[in-house]
């Protein structure tokens, strides 16, 4: 009995241990814009069937391009570009 019982405790021990490391463990800057990295994020559009992904160049003002994958052409198909950047310049504007 006390074998289990001590079997429990340093399992236990062991799951606590690597609780801690992971919870102070660094964390990653994967979602942070640094320079000279892209942002892209999945999403939806009407009228398309495939998704879209939207590619953000953090380092050159800001520029935004909307691309999907076109399955009959089997190639990636650019729908839009613009520029973050110069949206919020004339929003502040406004």
């Amino acid at each position: 009995m006390s074998t289990t019982r001590n079997g429990l405790v340093a399992l236990n021990t062991a799951l606590l241990v690597v609780l801690a490391a992971v919870s102070f463990a660094p964390v990653s800057d994967a979602q942070e814009p640094v320079q000279g990295q892209y942002l892209a994020v999945s999403g939806n559009v009407n009228g398309l069937n495939s998704g879209v992904v939207y590619i953000v160049d953090t380092q050159r003002n800001g520029a935004m391009v909307a691309s999907t994958w076109r399955h009959n052409a089997d190639r990636i198909v650019i729908l839009g570009k613009r520029s973050i950047t110069e949206d919020a310049v004339r929003a502040l504007r406004k």
